[in-house]
């Protein structure tokens, strides 16, 4: 209620009223400058006192007193997933458990854990370092490129107005840093994603960057110069862009951007090419404030031919965090003309994000998930859970015992061992939280496991 407050300018801690935003509510240097400046704490209240308590009041009273989860929760086979073998990964007992990014390269037989504050490394498939890097803050997305690698790194891990984001592409990770200027977009508003793509069809790629920001952000589309360099070209300009892809939509010729909002706004949202650099913007769903909107994936759930979205929410981090019944996994089918339609939910608390692929090789699609926030108390086994397509929009779910060895925050998929078919690693970020209990945590911190590699067995004799 504090932070409600604020952005209407009533100023309180529930104790007593200020005249004017509290010094230490706004970050210090550049960042507060921004948000003075932008009036994100209006300097005259939009309500008076009287009309925020009644609105207090109101809220208050009608709120319930418990909160639960989704409802329909399949069953979770806690014993060991089918077709896959389970191996933990410690590439270096140095190394705090806060992995910020994993990447499968399938090309090269290789992949990639980022560690916040400390390095990005390149591992072999058993886990054994071979190249790393240093003198990264917050690694969130690498994506593996035939012509070297790219990393987006957020800058900031806690909400920050102070643009230092920053995203890097170079031939090899030894080379991300220092990286030379062209290839490297910095002074970003805590980025966390990246798509490569011809938009204007001139033949070379452009980007596509989500700025999550905090109180500032912006979605926008990067043109790829004769020179190298790029022009910037807002497609929303605001905070909340949090994933995006590429595809051509409406089947014009042109590649589209599909973009996921989160931070109250939640959203999905078609911006379709008009050619001439211009893209028209079209909403797909709106969710509530509350969505938790994570992660999404297009995918041909129904061999159409057309992309559906599979898309997760889960975002918790409240204060403390709290069950939401929304959570989970949806399915928002491709209904024609530019309509998508939610088929199924999967019921899931914190779902932090997905990949959807024929890991048991039966023909249709499974789906792998993490959860950064599941139920620790009465669900603590849907920190990962694989769900085993059994067609008709139904699903068997599996987890694997080392699942309960740490918190799991990003994952892949890809054909690690080149045996032809797709494997999954697992990324953990061991922070203690008001949903963990004190026992969890140290069991995590004792074990200190920040990797699991799952090699899919189906394609072995």
């Amino acid at each position: 209620m504090v932070r409600m407050g604020a952005y209407m300018g009533i100023y309180t801690d529930n104790l007593q009223y200020f005249d004017s935003v509290p010094k230490q509510w706004v970050e210090p240097g550049y960042g507060g400058e921004r948000v003075r400046k932008g009036n994100i704490y209006p300097q005259k209240s939009v309500v008076t006192r009287e009309e925020w308590k009644q609105l207090r009041d109101y809220i208050l009273k009608n709120a319930p007193e418990q909160t639960t989860g989704p409802s329909g929760m399949p069953s979770i086979q806690r014993d060991g997933i089918p077709g896959f073998a389970v191996h933990t990964i410690q590439p270096n007992p140095e190394l705090q458990p806060l992995v910020t990014a994993v990447a499968i390269d399938p090309i090269n037989r290789t992949w990639y854990a980022a560690f916040i504050q400390q390095t990005i490394l390149q591992l072999n498939r058993e886990g054994k370092i071979q190249k790393k890097t240093n003198a990264w803050q917050g690694p969130v997305q690498i994506v593996p490129r035939k012509s070297g690698i790219t990393v987006v790194d957020i800058g900031s891990m806690g909400g920050s107005d102070n643009p230092q984001g920053k995203m890097v592409t170079a031939n090899s990770l030894g080379k991300l840093d220092p990286a030379p200027p062209k290839n490297t977009f910095d002074s970003l508003q805590r980025p966390v994603f990246v798509q490569h793509g011809d938009l204007d069809g001139d033949g070379d790629e452009d980007v596509v960057l989500c700025e999550f920001g905090y109180h500032f952000g912006e979605l926008a589309w990067h043109e790829r110069l004769d020179d190298g360099s790029f022009r910037r070209h807002t497609l929303h300009n605001d905070d909340g862009a949090l994933c995006a892809r590429i595809h051509d939509f409406d089947q014009d010729g042109r590649l589209d951007v599909m973009a996921q909002f989160a931070n109250a706004d939640e959203r999905l949202v078609l911006y379709l090419n008009q050619g001439e650099k211009q893209f028209k913007q079209h909403l797909v769903a709106r969710f509530s404030p509350t969505f938790g909107g994570t992660y999404f994936e297009l995918t041909d759930w129904d061999k159409d031919g057309t992309m559906d979205v599979l898309l997760a929410n889960g975002d918790n981090g409240d204060y403390p965090p709290i069950l939401k019944s929304s959570h989970g996994i949806r399915l928002f089918r491709n209904k024609g003309k530019l309509r998508f339609e939610e088929e199924f939910h999967i019921g899931m608390n914190g779902t932090y994000g997905l990949r959807a692929r024929d890991f048991d090789g039966d023909g249709d699609l499974d789906i792998a998930a993490v959860s950064f926030y599941p139920d620790y108390k009465s669900r603590p086994e849907e920190s990962f859970v694989y769900y085993r397509n059994e067609g008709g929009n139904r699903f068997s779910a599996f987890t694997f015992p080392e699942s309960f060895t740490a918190r799991w925050m990003v994952m892949d998929a890809g054909d690690l061992d080149g045996d032809g078919d797709e494997d999954l690693v697992l990324g953990a970020f061991n922070v203690k939280s008001a949903d963990a209990s004190d026992a969890t945590y140290e069991d995590w911190m004792k074990r200190n496991i920040p990797l699991v590699w799952l090699e899919n067995l189906s394609q072995r004799p």
